[in-house]
């Protein structure tokens, strides 16, 4: 999260010492707004019975990686297994999403941050679900 926060924060300094108006900020929400680290190791290890494969311990294993790299080298998954695995996951993923929490220090940042700038969030997730 801090490294986020002061990413926004250096982007505003540059900025304005470049006498350059930031007037809209942009944020990931996992991992940066919200804590979803642990939704996705539950729901990894959710699946772990199922595709036979050893319950992820920590989220260092499987940090800064892509999903193919860790299905193929952590899961021991086969590409052939892959797609079914990726629908089930995506769905468990969703459910659990509903029970992140932001990070501590985190509304209070996009609070202050949307008075003077207009803040984004993009997703994948369809918002009608």
């Amino acid at each position: 999260m801090y490294k986020i926060i002061s990413a926004a924060f250096l982007f505003l300094s540059i900025s304005i010492s470049n006498n350059i108006e930031a007037k809209t900020i942009i944020f990931d929400f996992d991992g940066t707004i919200a804590n979803t680290h642990p939704c996705l190791i539950e729901s990894i290890n959710e699946l772990a019975p199922k595709y036979n494969y050893e319950p992820i311990k920590d989220i260092q294993t499987i940090r800064d990686r892509d999903s193919l790299s860790i299905v193929k080298k952590d899961l021991k998954l086969s590409i052939f297994s892959f797609w079914s695995y990726k629908n089930k996951i995506v769905e468990i993923m969703h459910n659990k999403l509903k029970t992140a929490k932001p990070f501590d220090g985190m509304k209070n940042v996009l609070e202050k941050l949307s008075k003077n700038h207009k803040l984004a969030i993009p997703t994948s997730t369809d918002l009608n679900d």
